[in-house]
Order: structure tokens, then sequence, then C-alpha cells
């Protein structure tokens, strides 16, 4: 995973499989990229949340 941290948009559409011109490939990534589902706030809080959550051992008191 760490060697993937650095991508770029462009690499991303190269790679992209649609049958599509390149411009629509970086248009469309850019757009679902964007969506306000994809935050950080919205998807990777409670994802870090839940591997905190499993990683920390539980304590009893």
């Amino acid at each position: 995973m760490q060697s993937y941290r650095d991508v770029s948009l462009s690499r991303i559409a190269e790679l992209f499989p649609q049958p599509i011109e390149y411009k629509s490939r970086v248009r469309n990534l850019q757009r679902f990229l964007n969506l306000p589902q994809l935050s950080t706030k919205m998807l990777w809080f409670p994802i870090i949340k839940q591997l905190v959550k499993k990683k920390s051992p539980t304590t009893k008191e």
C-alpha cells in the first residue's frame, strides 16, 4: 500500500479500463473522487475508527 501513496490522476486514467477518450476518463475520475461520500469525514474517519477499535486492547474498569 505504501508504494501507491503518490499516484497522479493521469496515471489512474491511463489504467482505467473504459473504452473512452483519455480526457473523458480523467474528467470521470475527477467527478468520482470529488463525491461528498468520499470525503475524509464521511469515508476515512469511520474506517480508521474501526481499525483503531479492532487493534486497541479492551480495558475493563
